[in-house]
Formats: structure tokens, C-alpha cells, sequence
């Protein structure tokens, strides 16, 4: 490869960078508007099991027990609090439900780009043993940006083509490089764990955000 190749490739993959950033940001908070979504639909259950259980015991009193007046108005002034509740949470279920919707959209249209802009990169790469050469050299990695290659990494089960160490990194200088900028960041035992899920195939969305949570 050489050095026009080579430099255009790490430009325009260079260019990925912040976008990617901001992917990773929109997927944690898809996570946790999803997590948020989940606790109010367990509550919503809830009461809607409790307002079908004060209509059932309701529905009784005519028939098998007789219930005093008095817990009978206590039940509808529960039962009116209830529905308002069930009502608002209803309410804040659709929000997050579009809103969660709406972000997982602009996340697919950037992960179209994604693959647009990593199959442009690799056509221009030449190919060896039908494995393409890298392009980054250890001196072109830009410490800001690790969580942001590694989560390029972790879509290769995801985008076709993909990147992997060997499309990405020009040699293994530059992959050693990298896994020890990791450690200097995070930990030993991190950087261990990416070189043996990445070189394994093992690496995917999943794991990058259980390990970069």
C-alpha cells in the first residue's frame, strides 16, 4: 500500500471518530431509557392487576359478600388514585416507547453510514492472501478516540464489511500499541480480555458495552 492509499484510508476513517462517539453515547442512553421503560411496565402491571382485583371485589358485594360502606368509599378513592397512575404511566410508557423508537432509527441510519464509509475505506485497500492490509500505524492512534476503535471493533458480527485487527491496524505493532494504551487507560486485565475476545471472533456489541458500561 502506499502512503496516498494509506493516508486517504486513515483521513477518512479519522472522520468517523466523533460521529462514532456520539453513536456510543445514543446506545447507552437507548439502554437506559429501555431499563426505564422496563421498570414502569413492571409497575404498570402491577397496577392494572390491582385495579382488575378492587373491580372483582367490587363486582362481589351484590352477590357473595356484603362490604361495609365505608371500606367501599375507601376502595373507589383507591381506586380512582390508582387509575390516575395507571393513566400518567400509560402515558410515560408511549413517551419512552417513541422517544427509545426515534433514537434506534438515527442509531440504524448511522450504522448505514458506518458501513458505507468502512466498505469505501476497505475497497481501497489492497489485499494479501485475500486478508487487506491495515492502515493505522501505532503513531496514528489518537488517545481521545479508544473507546471509539474499540466499539468499531465490536460491529463486526454487525457490518459487512467490518473492520477487524488486521484491516485496521497496519501491523501488530500498531495492535500492541493500542492494547497497551488501553491498559494505561483502564486496566490490565481489560486490555487481556479484548486481545483474547477480538482475536477469538468473540467481540460484538454486547460485550463492548458490559465492558465499557
Amino acid at each position: 500500500m502506499n502512503d496516498y492509499t494509506r493516508n486517504f484510508c486513515l483521513s477518512e476513517f479519522n472522520r468517523l471518530l466523533p460521529m462514532v462517539r456520539e453513536t456510543i453515547k445514543k446506545e447507552r442512553k437507548i439502554a437506559k431509557l429501555e431499563h426505564e421503560y422496563a421498570v414502569k411496565n413492571a409497575t404498570y402491571e402491577k397496577l392494572h392487576e390491582s385495579l382488575q382485583l378492587i373491580d372483582a371485589l367490587t363486582a362481589s358485594n351484590s352477590a357473595l359478600i356484603i362490604i361495609p360502606d365505608s371500606v367501599l368509599k375507601d376502595m373507589s378513592t383507591l381506586q380512582k388514585q390508582l387509575a390516575d397512575n395507571f393513566k400518567e404511566l400509560e402515558k410515560a410508557k408511549s413517551t419512552l416507547d417513541e422517544t427509545i423508537s426515534n433514537l434506534t432509527a438515527e442509531w440504524k441510519i448511522e450504522l448505514d453510514l458506518y458501513r458505507a464509509i468502512t466498505k469505501f475505506i476497505r475497497s481501497h485497500l489492497h489485499a494479501v492472501e485475500n486478508k487487506p492490509f491495515g492502515f493505522i500505524r501505532a503513531q496514528d492512534i489518537q488517545d481521545e478516540y479508544l473507546e471509539e476503535y474499540i466499539y468499531l471493533l465490536s460491529l463486526y458480527n454487525i457490518l459487512e464489511p467490518s473492520f477487524t485487527f488486521e484491516s485496521l491496524c497496519f501491523d501488530k505493532t500498531c495492535q500492541l500499541a493500542l492494547l497497551c494504551k488501553i491498559q494505561k487507560k483502564y486496566s490490565s486485565k481489560l486490555a487481556m480480555q479484548l486481545e483474547s475476545l477480538i482475536n477469538n471472533y468473540e467481540f460484538n456489541r454486547e460485550v463492548f458495552f458490559e465492558l465499557f458500561p
